[in-house]
């Protein structure tokens, strides 16, 4: 891994890092949600539908079809973390295929 590469990934965790302290400093200050009172309907827990286990994570990391998993809102993590592995990977090769110089 390279210095570029090394610096990318050292600025992409202090960045997030600096943004998740901001984010919970803004809550804690604004108490965002103190004080609302939602009704009994929405208040009741709704049954659990089915456990999900490693293997259903496992198939639903790659989508059959990926519009119908984001119209039915069914898109994973994996499902939006794979396209950018599957890019990064390809832009790794290509820069290793041909010097720049």
């Amino acid at each position: 891994m390279g210095r570029v590469a090394v610096k990318a990934i050292v600025f992409f965790e202090v960045v997030t890092t600096i943004g998740l302290i901001l984010g919970a400093v803004a809550i804690n200050i604004a108490k965002a949600g103190v004080g609302v009172v939602l009704p009994a309907s929405v208040q009741s827990v709704a049954p659990i539908a089915h456990e999900a286990g490693w293997q259903s994570v496992l198939l639903n990391i790659f989508p059959e079809n990926i519009a119908l998993a984001v119209a039915q809102n069914q898109i994973s993590a994996g499902g939006r973390v794979c396209p950018s592995v599957r890019r990064g990977a390809g832009y790794v090769a290509r820069s290793k295929a041909r010097p720049r110089w």
